[in-house]
């Protein structure tokens, strides 16, 4: 510790640690906490070569790793703000050949039969 600026140390197999001078000789109080982090569950899946180099070029344009962009698409959620920008979206695509309840009753049941057929 230079001055009275504080120093984060880092040792392998735990959480960072910020150390502050302690006392009037400026000695180090420092305190470890084990590094908690979740145990993924390996899981092996196999593809033909073309689904993955396109699933490289999707997770190259998204910035991800591939086993990332894989995880994101096996964990997804719809939430309510995505459901509704789905929702208007349809509606833009209908050209208001439906109504809004009307595209909301087949949103739904689209969403719910993609849902049932692959969950």
């Amino acid at each position: 510790m230079v001055g009275q600026t504080a120093v984060v140390a880092c040792d392998l197999g735990r959480t960072p640690t910020v150390r502050r001078p302690f006392g009037a000789f400026g000695a180090l109080a420092a305190t470890i906490q084990p590094f908690t982090a979740p145990l993924m569950i390996e899981t092996k899946v196999r593809f033909n070569a073309d689904d993955l180099q396109h699933l490289d070029q999707q997770a190259a344009a998204a910035g991800k790793t591939r086993s990332a962009l894989i995880r994101d698409r096996a964990l997804a959620r719809l939430t309510t703000a995505e459901y509704h920008r789905l929702v208007s979206a349809v509606a833009r695509r209908m050209h208001g050949d439906l109504n809004r309840r009307q595209v909301e009753t087949v949103t739904a049941f689209v969403v719910n039969e993609i849902h049932r057929i692959t969950g």
